[in-house]
């Protein structure tokens, strides 16, 4: 109305019906995601409360992006299901994950979602996340052995008690910095072998010995 416009002319705009525009005016519904850029761009801010707390800012950036949370998360590394929940204030992120947030927030400063890529390993989709992500399959000996762990919901510093190791090590095994010894593998398969529920995450299997 600042502007001199008829609901039918920001709906001819933006190739809406009248009725969206107007729909969304009355606060009978709201927009879906992907018209959050555009409405931000449009008003020259975010319309929406931008609360406080690492969680609340990255709710906030999301919206800037036009990305739904399961996308957000495939770009960058987190559980949609803890997103929605931080979001809705069911669950707090602990302090680790709020610092991880932060250096999320970092990268996402004056990005749009053009520029924002997928990660590119699987250690970058996990790297935040304690869950098998969907869609990414573990190709190397690291990634096959980060999956199965995962899947087996493991951590670092109990794999490596079980097969009498430090997390460190397990760390490097899955970075793919160093490679485990037959031995090592011995253990490892014996470690990672107990049965779990079905999954799109390939099963982990030791490599052939190298000759």
């Amino acid at each position: 109305m600042d502007l001199g416009l008829r609901q039918r002319d920001l709906a001819l705009k933006w190739g809406l019906r009248t009725e969206t525009v107007a729909g969304w005016e009355r606060g009978t519904y709201r927009p879906s995601i992907r018209w959050w850029p555009a409405i931000t761009e449009f008003l020259g801010f975010d319309p929406e409360e931008v609360g406080e707390g690492p969680a609340a800012r990255l709710e906030a950036a999301r919206r800037r992006l036009g990305l739904t949370r399961r996308e957000l998360g495939a770009k960058v590394g987190l559980e949609a299901g803890s997103m929605c929940r931080w979001a809705k204030g069911k669950l707090r992120p602990s302090p680790w994950m709020a610092g991880r947030i932060e250096e999320i927030l970092d990268q996402l400063e004056n990005l749009d979602a053009r520029h924002l890529t997928t990660s590119r390993s699987y250690f970058e989709h996990t790297r935040w996340g304690r869950k098998p992500p969907h869609g990414v399959r573990p190709r190397t000996f690291g990634e096959r052995l980060r999956a199965r762990r995962l899947q087996l919901r493991l951590s670092l510093d109990e794999l490596g008690r079980r097969i009498g190791r430090s997390r460190a090590t397990v760390n490097r095994l899955e970075r793919g910095a160093s490679r485990p010894t037959l031995e090592l593998r011995e253990r490892l398969g014996a470690a990672l072998k107990r049965r779990v529920s079905p999954s799109k995450v390939a099963p982990f299997t030791n490599p052939p010995a190298s000759r």
